[in-house]
Formats: structure tokens, sequence, C-alpha cells
């Protein structure tokens, strides 16, 4: 019943394709591989043995070729997914054992990173390409090499400063703010995101790792935010670009990092997956996807691109073995100063939380009932979009905390015509839930806006005092801009000086915000 702790048939499972990963050579260095991590994640002496044998071939292999190199002549880039997808394991090695062998090849890829990054980001495979997904970012390969970034830090590895800091800072704005984008845009609405989120987690928890402050640092918050994710992304199961199997890779782990707040969603998220993960099972004791899509996941670990060795994690997270995965530091762990909140002032932090706002006097949803089959994404929509829906349910998920369900909300609340709850939502005392009615006005993606003719002065006054609020969130205020951007001149002129003075910020999601305004 509480699979996979205490669970002999889990615990089976791992022997499995444990021992049949040590028969191989050499997986360590294949490419897009868990099976190094996957082998450190099971805590047990025996597969760390294999995982010092793979490591010390690579070495081998990878000075040997330093000693033959051109020296004069650039080193070949790491290709982002590799260095976010493989080089994690690397961090752990060192991180459990101490073994200094590693450290130059944590510190070439760090390097590489280094010369790649633009606008606090990478393509996929290196080099810009500006005329991809306009602006040329692939975060669900650059999302990865930021957590690689930040475990080769805690190894005391030297990694570029500004390399370090700009890319933080470019994924930690998505925590709390709806789907992490494909690339430099802002945060995506539904709830298929390709894992993209999800994998944040793992992001927030290496940052949270490297921060003084470690589970009460701002990370901490913004791993569960985003770990929580997979539960209501579940309905989208392999949903996505390439055919979605790469999101479960990080749906089924990242579930596993909230499992300590969640505990009772946690076991229903697995029991209600259970079926996928045992049909992922090979007869070798390997995982992977059963898949036909334009990207293959079947790959099993004891082939080329072992994709699958990242399956069988979702049976050792709560080992807690990993630093990823909420182990303790280790004795060869370091520290490193990072923002206490690299994006946003106090007030956003709001959005990280994972209690539900006060949606009428006394009245507060309690997500400890949530299940999957019933409080998944598309059940929630269900009942939001039933025209019979009360006024009470559309602001008791007005004011939930996950910023996809709330924004699903504000279109039912528009589609439906109840109108009269924009502004008891203007004026609730709970910033995400201002928000929700700010997009009442402002519309969102495959829903419309209030019509012209629904918009009212009170609105827009309300609008107005969140916009000069200096205490506002920078979320809300945000949404505030692009609400006043429907506006007469007259009911915006009052906030010019407030809306100009965000067209010199550093952070074009401001700037952009404003401009919507001003125009």
């Amino acid at each position: 019943p509480t699979w996979p702790v205490n669970c002999a048939k889990s615990d089976k499972l791992v022997r499995a394709c444990a021992d049949a990963l040590a028969g191989h050579k050499d997986s360590a260095g294949i490419g897009l591989d868990g099976a190094l991590l996957f082998l450190h994640s099971t805590g047990e002496e025996k597969d760390l043995e294999v995982a010092k044998r793979w490591v010390k071939k690579m070495v081998d292999d990878y000075n040997e070729k330093e000693k033959t190199r051109d020296q004069s002549k650039p080193r070949s880039e790491v290709y982002p997914w590799f260095a976010g997808y493989t080089g994690p394991g690397f961090c752990e090695y060192y991180l459990r054992t101490g073994d200094e062998s590693i450290l130059p090849i944590i510190a070439m890829m760090a390097d590489s990173l280094k010369r790649t990054i633009y606008n606090g980001s990478w393509m996929g495979r290196g080099g810009a390409s500006y005329g991809y997904m306009g602006g040329g970012q692939l975060n669900a390969a650059g999302l990865h090499a930021v957590t690689f970034l930040l475990l080769a830090k805690e190894c005391g590895v030297e990694v570029d400063e500004h390399t370090l800091q700009t890319s933080l800072r470019h994924v930690y704005r998505f925590a709390g703010h709806g789907n992490v984008a494909y690339g430099d845009h802002l945060p995506e609405g539904g709830f298929a995101g390709n894992g993209k989120t999800e994998g944040l987690a793992f992001t927030m928890q290496a940052a949270a790792n490297l921060h003084p402050d470690g589970e009460k640092s701002v990370y901490a918050k913004a791993r569960d935010i985003s770990g929580t994710k997979a539960f209501y992304s579940t309905s989208w199961l392999f949903h996505g670009h390439t055919g979605g199997g790469i999101g479960e890779f990080w749906r089924g782990p990242a579930m596993g990092v909230v499992r300590d707040d969640r505990p009772a969603e946690y076991q229903s998220f697995m029991n209600e997956r259970r079926w996928m993960y045992e049909l992922a099972r090979t007869h070798q004791g390997v995982f992977g996807w059963v898949s036909d899509w334009n990207v293959s996941y079947t790959d099993t670990g004891l082939e080329g691109r072992g994709w699958g060795n990242f399956i069988p994690l979702v049976y050792t997270l709560p080992r807690k073995a990993l630093r990823l995965y909420g182990a303790p530091p280790s004795k060869f762990s370091h520290t490193h100063p990072i923002p206490d909140r690299p994006w946003g002032n106090a007030a956003d932090e709001i959005f990280l939380s994972l209690v539900c706002g006060e949606y009428l006097p006394g009245k507060r949803q309690d997500i400890s009932k949530e299940r999957l089959p019933t409080d998944a994404s598309k059940p929630i929509l269900a009942r939001v979009n039933n025209p019979e829906v009360t006024d009470e349910v559309l602001l008791m998920y007005a004011h939930h905390f996950d910023q996809g369900i709330r924004t699903a909300t504000a279109r039912a609340i528009n589609t439906h015509g109840r109108t009269h709850l924009v502004v008891p939502l203007l004026k609730s005392r709970d910033r995400r839930a201002r928000l929700a009615g700010i997009t009442c006005i402002t519309g969102m993606s495959k829903g419309r806006a209030l019509a012209d003719d629904q918009l009212t002065d009170e609105m827009f006054q309300l609008i107005g005092g969140m916009i000069d609020d200096p205490e506002e969130s920078w979320w809300v205020f945000m949404g505030a801009c692009k609400a006043m951007s429907r506006a007469q001149p007259d009911q915006i002129a009052p906030h010019f000086d407030r809306i100009m003075s965000r067209l010199d910020h550093d952070d074009w999601w401001l700037r952009q915000a404003a401009m919507h305004a001003l125009t």
C-alpha cells in the first residue's frame, strides 16, 4: 500500500534493473543516459562499485583524448542536452565518493556552457539559432543544464559566475507562474508542458542545496510548487512535442519531491499510474516506454541511448540517496552565494505557496483531499466548465495555488457570463485570486476576454491601485499593466509615471508589460 516505500516488489525491481545495468561496460558515457544517476539513487554499495568502474573507464578515455587533442584548436562544445541529462550523474558521483578524477570533466562541461549561453539559456545542440522558436532557446535542454551548473558548483568546480546567475534567474522566473516556456518567452498556459515544469523542481532542489538557507530558502518553495504540477498534468499523459515521453521522465520523480508535503496525493498519483510503470518493464529487468512517435523512448539501458534509465527513478526517489532527491549534504558539498530571491519581491512568494487562498470568509480549499481520478486537471476542468457550476466553486478554484487551474477558472467565468465575480476577485486579499480577476480582463490562451461593454470604471480603479502599489508583486503588476491596456487614455494617465518607471527594468517581462499599458 505504501509502494515504493517498504515494498518488497519495488525493491526486487530496483535490484533487477541495477544488476542488468551492471553488465554494461560504460553506460555512464553513452549520452542521454540516466544509468549513472539510477545506480547512485539505489543507495547500495554494490551499485556504487559499478559506477566507479564506469567513471574510471570514462575518465581514462577522456585523459587519453586530451593527450592527442590539438591544443591550438578549440574543443568541441558540449551539447546542453548532454550536460543536463548526463552531467548531474557525474556530480552526484563526486558528492558521494569525493573522487576528484571526475572534476576535470565536470569543469570542461561547465566551461562549454559558458561559451554557448545567450540571454540566460541555450539551444539544445550548442550554438545559437535565432530563427528557432523566436529567440532560439530550448528550455527542455537548457533547464537541466542549469541543474548541472548548480550541482557542479556544489562540487566546488569553477563555474562562470555570469553563466550561473543569469541562467538561474532565467528559469526561476517560471516557478509558480505557469509552465516553463519553450524558449525565451513568458510562462505558458495549460498542463501539457513536456515535463519542463516538473523538471524545474530538480533545478530548484539543486539551488536549495547550494543556498546556505537550504530548506528555508525560496528555492525549496519553488521546488515544491513546480513538483506538484505533476499531479495536475497527469491528465495529459504522453501528450506533448515528440510524443510526450520525455515529460513522463520528470513527471513521476517530480511528484516524489513533494511526497512529504502531500503524502496522500502522492500515493494516489503512484497507484493510478502503476500500470504504466508495470508495462515499462522489460524481460531483462530494465525499463523503456513503448513508443512510435518521431522520437523514440523505447531504448532501455542496455542499448545506445538509455532514455529508459530515468523511468525506475520513481522507485528509488524516496530512498533519498541523491542530492537532487533530498539527500543531506556530503562532506564534499560546498555552498555558494546565490540570490535570496533571483526575481520578484517578497509579495511574489505567495505564488510559490501550496496553500490555497481564502475564497469566502473562513473557507479555504483543503487540497489534502485531492486524488488523481477526481482532482487532476481534466476532472477540475470538467467541473468548472459545467454550466451548472456554482459561483462558490468558481471562486474556490480561482483561489487555487496552481496557476493553470486559476487561469482555467477565469476562462470558465467568462464563458459562463459570470462577470459579477470579477470585481470580488480583484478585491481579494489573495494576490493569486486578484490575478485570476485580471486574467478575465486580459483573456487567456484558448479563451476570450471580457467584452468591452463588460468593463467598468471600478475594475480599472482596482487595477490602477495594483499598479501604483510599490509593494505589489511583480507578477501581479505585469498582469495589471496588460489589463490597463484596455482602458481609456484618461484612465491610464494617473498611473503614467509608475508604468514608465518599469521601462528601464533589466527584465524584459516587466518592460513588455509596461509597453502594453502605455501603447
